[in-house]
């Protein structure tokens, strides 16, 4: 009888309590704000870049990023991780007049930022800086752009670590898994699913990465995105000052390689013995 009783009780509280608000039923959440995209204004100037500018004067920052089609799917069979190295060196390489080092405290001393990534399929230059200061950093951004030195010493340093993580590159197994699932996926040749290897990285000399500059770094191929603490006609007006002599020199847009059409599906294994 007395556990019946108790059953009955335990029921009741439940009941009781499941009644009562829930904690995060007790919060008052805020009208969510309209949001509001910004205008966009595109140009095309004279040489052919495309360019996006958006004003934001909320803070005192410019920011600059100009995308190019140049990634890894257009490295040479014979030389994969060719356009890692170029992004890599690209900055830190400095210029014809400057070197890396230079570049580094030049920008350090401006609290501003420049740097090159690089991807599968595109590869970007990026720009970050005060507003004070844009006048003084947007020249040197753009001497990178079209005049890289590529110092053999850096190139070095880079191809170092990039053989550095070829020889980490099997110690976790996720890393593993996705690797081998794109070769299945395209195909081992296919350029989205080529690694690197020691051989490809030692393979790249300095002349081939102002190749790739001459054939991936030039207007057409690209897109210049600034916004932030501008004006847009002086923006265009600089653009134009800036970017007049950069031209291309017959350069094509690339194409992005083909991938199969057909996927054999099937169960695949990757064995790591020293794995738990």
């Amino acid at each position: 009888m007395k556990k019946f009783y108790l059953i009955i009780l335990i029921l009741f509280s439940i009941l009781v309590f499941s009644q009562e608000k829930r904690p995060f039923e007790n919060f008052v959440y805020p009208k969510l704000p309209d949001i509001k995209i910004p205008e966009i204004s595109k140009i095309t100037l004279p040489n052919g870049l495309k360019v996006m500018i958006v004003e934001d004067h909320k803070l005192p920052l410019v920011k600059a990023n100009m995308i190019f089609k140049a990634g890894s799917v257009f490295d040479p069979p014979e030389k994969v991780g060719l356009s890692s190295i170029f992004f890599d060196v690209w900055r830190i390489g400095g210029t014809k007049t400057k070197t890396g080092d230079e570049i580094d405290e030049f920008l350090e001393s401006r609290s501003a930022y420049i740097e090159a990534y690089g991807g599968e399929e595109s590869g970007n230059l990026t720009l970050n800086c005060l507003t004070e200061n844009f006048q003084e950093v947007f020249p040197l951004y753009i001497e990178i752009l079209t005049s890289p030195a590529f110092r053999e010493e850096k190139i070095d340093l880079s191809k170092s670590q990039a053989k550095s993580m070829i020889s980490r590159r099997n110690d976790e197994p996720q890393s593993i898994t996705f690797r081998e699932f794109s070769r299945i996926l395209y195909g081992k040749d296919n350029p989205y699913a080529r690694i690197e290897e020691y051989s490809t990285i030692d393979a790249i000399t300095q002349k081939d990465l102002f190749e790739f500059h001459q054939n991936y770094i030039f207007p057409e191929n690209s897109i210049l995105a600034i916004w932030g603490d501008i004006n847009k006609k002086e923006i265009e007006n600089l653009l134009k000052k800036y970017f007049k002599d950069w031209k291309s020199k017959g350069q094509k847009v690339p194409s992005f390689p083909k991938i199969p059409e057909k996927i054999t599906p099937g169960v695949y294994f990757s064995n790591k013995e020293d794995v738990n």
